[in-house]
């Protein structure tokens, strides 16, 4: 019976040790989908537009962090009615704001998505400032919405606790007509 015991003890630890190497040896992420702040992304003028047609209706992406977050990258994606026209000569990124002067544009389907990276030093980032000025044209008479898809919109920066944490929230969004 002595035996029997001892062997169930020895069994019963082995288990345990192999199950604690086990735990301690697997990577788990408890961050996920964490960020290190949040932002709101705006459409100036953010009241009413008022254009003829075939004039141009310009518009400027614009953002404001909380807690002093220092932005280093934003992406965003744009749509808007039939009634305007964009083209990537209408689009002119902020490089007096630090933003590399060649951004990531692609147009589909009346929207657009829009990456911009900064190249600054983390102590030169802003907490606040225009990322995009865009020329729409007015095709014909009409009215409706430019809008930022929120879902689909990300914000980077300068996290001096972490190097790897670097999404800032997109919180708010704010149109215009």
């Amino acid at each position: 019976m002595k035996k029997t015991g001892t062997f169930l003890f020895l069994t019963l630890l082995i288990i345990t040790i192999v199950g604690a190497l086990v735990l301690v040896n697997k990577n788990q992420d408890t961050r996920k989908g964490a960020s290190f702040a949040n932002t709101k992304l705006m459409l100036l003028p953010n009241s009413r537009i008022d254009k003829a047609v075939g004039e141009v209706v310009p518009v400027k992406i614009h953002f404001l962090t909380e807690s002093g977050a220092k932005v280093d990258g934003v992406q965003t994606e744009l749509c808007w009615g039939s009634h305007l026209k964009l083209d990537e000569s209408g689009i002119v990124v902020n490089t007096q704001n630090g933003f590399d002067s060649n951004p990531i544009i692609v147009i589909k389907d009346n929207c657009v998505t829009l990456v911009a990276t900064s190249k600054l030093a983390a102590d030169k980032l802003k907490t606040t400032g225009e990322v995009f000025a865009l020329n729409f044209k007015a095709l014909s008479e009409g009215e409706g919405s430019i809008t930022i898809n929120k879902e689909s919109s990300m914000v980077t920066g300068d996290n001096s606790a972490s190097a790897l944490d670097k999404e800032i929230a997109v919180t708010a969004v704010e149109n215009t007509t």
